[in-house]
């Protein structure tokens, strides 16, 4: 199973699962716990929040997730039934290293899977236009083996392909056995989240990996309270002897534990700990993040974190403040992720069609109607396939149509993600965006007054946006 919570898809195995919204949020909750009891009034508060609704909206939720599997309640593959109590996510989850993961990482199309469109061919197997990015991670896993620790923030908005660029990364690395490689996941959540909740996940995949046996030695004799929530790694004996250790836990010895258990860890074989869309951690998870790269000690530890400028900006997210004080004392570095150029565009079109006959323009019109985000990028080309506008005549590709009227409409799928980017914002804001995308493309601010918008107060507005990196990117005077 994969989850891509850009586009809230959900893939089992190559095949993408037809879902509805409350099935697609059911099953990334559960999934995001896996191995673990995810009780009734845990997923009703999370997915319908304050919503009234009984136990047969969820039922019917498990009913349509069992269908689209498919799985059985009798004999589960996926979703285990804990009667009266709730349901566990039993089923396998995707990591880099997986064969369909390895395929994916690819041009950095979007931060999780995409279905290929019947008739597409097979993508490439490597990035364009992120040599340079990679070779840093590599100059900097170099200096981790040396006991060096480093901390690198990978940031971009939706689409950019954060999860791309660290997933080829990984598929580079993940063949030296000399490795530890931990990934967690961060999920949205709604009210109070769980703390931790990507750590566990990345510990439980470390716990349960190659060499586990070393990772729950080391967890037992240095970090008893976190064993504590991952009784999975270890028998019932162990678990009751775990937890009289563990008594009078409190938030300060979870993070002491874990700091040197980690760095005990490293020791052994270098650790890269990856941790996925960060603009959704909890705050906790990020006083973690900061301890570690603070310690002096040497450590052969690598974290490599994702997340959105935008969505860290707007919601007032612990992870900005923290980040801007590890990057002045030299504790971390920012990986910020830019569009592609139209040369990365013709190079992915010359990769996914070796043997294209499109002509030359194609690129830099996909750029312009793309802006060279990735994903729309894809989408888009994806979508032209679907309408017939590129088509595979005796195995060579070509357009079926002038280049001059292939369609600039955004496929239905993306116009759901800017529709979500869009609801974040405050009514002011979408009122300038409004007035903005009629002036076009590049706009001073003084087009506010075309909606008796003060010119000041429609500069202070472009500025909130561009600081935040939504929308908008100021060019200048």
């Amino acid at each position: 199973m994969r989850i891509d919570t850009e586009n809230e898809w959900a893939w089992c195995g190559e095949r993408r699962l037809s879902l509805t919204p409350r099935a697609f949020a059911v099953l990334r909750h559960l999934i995001a716990h896996p191995g673990r009891l995810v009780t009734k009034d845990d997923l009703l508060s999370t997915v319908w929040r304050d919503a009234v609704v009984s136990d047969a909206a969820l039922a019917s939720c498990i009913r349509d997730l069992r269908r689209a599997l498919p799985d059985s309640s009798e004999a589960p593959r996926y979703i285990e039934t804990v009667h009266r109590r709730g349901f566990r996510f039993i089923g396998p989850i995707a990591r880099p290293s997986d064969p369909l993961s390895a395929q994916r990482a690819k041009l950095p199309a979007s931060d999780a899977a995409m279905e290929r469109l019947p008739g597409t061919s097979p993508p490439p197997p490597t990035l364009v236009g992120r040599e340079a990015e990679l070779a840093r991670l590599h100059e900097v896993l170099g200096s981790t083996m040396n006991g060096q620790r480093h901390l690198v923030f990978v940031t971009g908005e939706p689409g950019i392909g954060k999860t791309a660029l660290v997933e080829a990364f990984l598929s580079q690395i993940s063949v030296d056995e000399a490795l530890r490689i931990g990934r967690g996941q961060c999920v949205e959540q709604y009210g109070a989240g769980e703390a931790y909740l990507p750590v566990l996940e990345a510990l439980g995949r470390l716990g349960r990996g190659r060499g586990g046996e070393r990772v729950v030695q080391i967890l037992k004799q240095d970090a008893p309270t976190w064993l504590t929530q991952l009784p999975a790694l270890l028998a019932d004996r162990d678990l009751e002897a775990v937890e009289r250790r563990a008594q009078g836990a409190t938030r300060d010895r979870m993070l002491r534990e874990l700091v040197e258990a980690l760095d005990a860890l490293s020791i052994d074989e270098p650790l890269v700990l990856v941790l996925e869309d960060l603009h959704w951690s909890d705050s906790s998870t990020i006083d973690l993040l900061a301890r570690l790269a603070r310690r002096r000690d040497p450590a052969r530890l690598l974290m490599l974190g994702t997340y959105r400028p935008a969505d860290v900006a707007a919601s007032a997210h612990p992870l900005k403040p923290v980040k801007q004080e590890l990057q002045v004392h030299g504790h971390c570095e920012e990986m910020p992720l830019e569009f592609l150029g139209v040369a990365a565009v013709q190079e992915y079109l010359s990769r996914r069609f070796p043997q294209h006959q499109f002509p030359s323009e194609l690129a830099l019109v996909l750029h312009r109607n793309t802006g060279g985000n990735p994903l729309f990028v894809v989408n888009t080309i994806d979508d032209l396939i679907t309408r017939g506008q590129m088509r595979d005549v005796d195995g060579k590709w070509g357009l079926s149509v002038p280049v001059k009227d292939v369609k600039a409409d955004a496929p239905e799928t993306l116009w759901q993600m800017v529709d979500r980017q869009l609801e974040r914002l405050r009514p002011d804001e979408r009122a300038m965006l409004a007035v903005a995308s009629v002036a076009g493309a590049e706009f001073s601010a003084a087009v506010a007054a075309a909606d008796a918008i003060d010119t000041r107060e429609g500069e202070r507005r472009c500025d909130a946006l561009a600081r935040r990196g939504q929308f908008l990117r100021a060019t200048g005077v």
